[in-house]
């Protein structure tokens, strides 16, 4: 399974989210997952995971190509850099450029060796996220809690082509301040995207990753993973809404889904959860 993350613009968490997401998936599907970072303007991925200036990756995926010296997993394993027991790593490239029939390799490799491939893209309009975009099974589109660039995202057009397959996260998303309920909320995010041709009529594909100031504090250089992995936040909202987003994403566009057992334990987890949700939300209103 091949999955793309992007997000409209720069800044709005899209390498943090493709890292946990990695991460949560890994879990869900008890397996190996490769990430593999293609933004060689800002090589977060490599910042975040690597405890090292030299990583492996697409540089060297590309110049064994291109040498004919590609050919197994041993070759193919020194591209990779391994970050621990489920998740491998391959950097951005710099000094080569990727071919659509290159990256059509890339994928021939990944799909033969891990069950499930994600790639951290450049965001915004770029060929090669769209060489990526074409190929991937689902994208995974990282958004804000901002009215102004929802719409910028709507009028562009941008991800227009890809609308059968793409999963909106908010990311960092805040209900209320200070016990004030903030105005614009998933609905209007919603209602705003019915205004261009992107036309989801639920929003069952939009999800939100609640601002949680504990993990924003654990996301630091060489501790990003800390936070999924340690099971003691195993019942934050964060990561009960990764599993969400993730649940959804093996449910609808892989083959390879979670075990049924699994699948019962997160919808019911997904259930309570929701329910917990809109009781407390429902208070909220109230009070106001």
């Amino acid at each position: 399974m091949l999955i793309s993350i992007t997000a409209p613009k720069k800044g709005l968490g899209q390498s943090v989210t493709a890292v946990n997401f990695t991460a949560i998936l890994t879990q869900m599907i008890n397996d190996k997952a490769l990430l593999i970072d293609t933004n060689k303007y800002c090589k977060d991925i490599s910042y975040y995971l690597s405890d090292s200036l030299f990583t492996k990756g697409l540089d060297d995926f590309k110049n064994l190509l291109d040498a004919e010296m590609l050919n197994d997993k041993l070759s193919f394993d020194s591209c990779v850099k391994h970050i621990n027991k489920s998740i491998d790593m391959m950097d951005s490239n710099e000094s080569f450029e990727l071919s659509r029939d290159d990256i059509d390799k890339l994928i021939s490799f990944t799909q033969r060796y891990y069950p499930i491939t994600v790639v951290d893209t450049i965001s915004g309009r770029n060929i090669l996220s769209r060489y990526f975009f074409d190929k991937s099974d689902v994208i995974i589109v990282v958004l804000n809690q901002e009215h102004n660039s929802i719409n910028r995202m709507v009028e562009s057009k941008v991800f227009e082509p890809y609308k059968e397959k793409i999963v909106f996260v908010v990311n960092r998303y805040v209900e209320s301040i200070r016990q004030t309920k903030i105005k614009y909320c998933i609905s209007n995010i919603l209602r705003d995207m019915k205004k261009g041709d992107f036309e989801p009529t639920t929003a069952d594909n939009i999800f939100r990753l609640n601002y949680d100031p504990v993990f924003m504090n654990e996301c630091n250089e060489k501790t990003i993973l800390n936070y999924i992995l340690n099971k003691a936040n195993k019942e934050e909202d964060y990561v009960k809404q990764l599993e969400e987003v993730a649940e959804y994403v093996l449910t609808n566009y892989s083959e390879k889904t979670l075990s049924d057992t699994a699948i019962t334990e997160s919808k019911q987890k997904r259930k309570i959860f929701k329910f917990f949700s809109h009781t407390i939300g429902g208070l909220s209103d109230a009070k106001h």
